[in-house]
């Protein structure tokens, strides 16, 4: 008679939708830019768990969130509660760089319409925009030379003349200093 074999039972969890590598890459793409949820990260463990259960394994979207954020926990330094995004960041939500330049742009066109001072553009973009005051001061620190650049390339130059009125010069000239305009 033969011993009968004891049997392992694994159990896999229930999902209630399994993702698409596309959900998975633009969900990891949110929580590599602090802009995802604790939600969204305990989904990718999930997700992750249930794909060891299937023959062909996790996706490669997967895969590679998950190495990343171990590689930031061994070696970045972090948390791995962190790492894996489970905590809101701190501080505000980061900015990307063209609503940085857009917020420049705001800055500087006030100052050349008006002619006003650094604080009191700053102060009518605040009021004009959802963003904090210190958000559109560190745009304008960074940015500037970007949005002349860019103010610039949207005047429609005359054959001859420069793009900016004579008062316009004087003003980019106190804020730029000596140089082209």
């Amino acid at each position: 008679m033969k011993k009968p074999q004891p049997t392992i039972e694994y159990h896999v969890p229930a999902l209630k939708r399994i993702l698409t590598d596309v959900e998975i890459h633009r969900i990891a793409g949110t929580l590599r830019d602090d802009r995802g949820s604790p939600e969204e990260a305990r989904m990718m463990l999930e997700q992750f768990v249930h794909g060891c259960y299937r023959v062909n394994g996790p996706s490669p979207e997967l895969l590679t969130y998950l190495r990343d954020a171990l590689s930031e926990f061994l070696y970045g330094g972090k948390t791995l509660e962190a790492a894996l995004h489970f905590k809101k960041g701190r501080g505000r939500p980061k900015i990307d760089r063209a609503a940085k330049v857009d917020l420049a742009v705001a800055v500087l066109r006030h100052r050349l319409q008006t002619g006003s001072s650094l604080e009191v553009a700053v102060e009518y973009v605040e009021e004009h925009s959802r963003r904090k005051r210190t958000v559109i001061a560190e745009a304008w620190a960074e940015c500037r030379e970007n949005a002349r650049i860019r103010i610039r390339e949207q005047r429609n130059e005359v054959v001859g003349t420069g793009p900016w009125a004579p008062r316009e010069t004087a003003i980019l000239r106190d804020i730029f200093g000596a140089g082209p305009v």
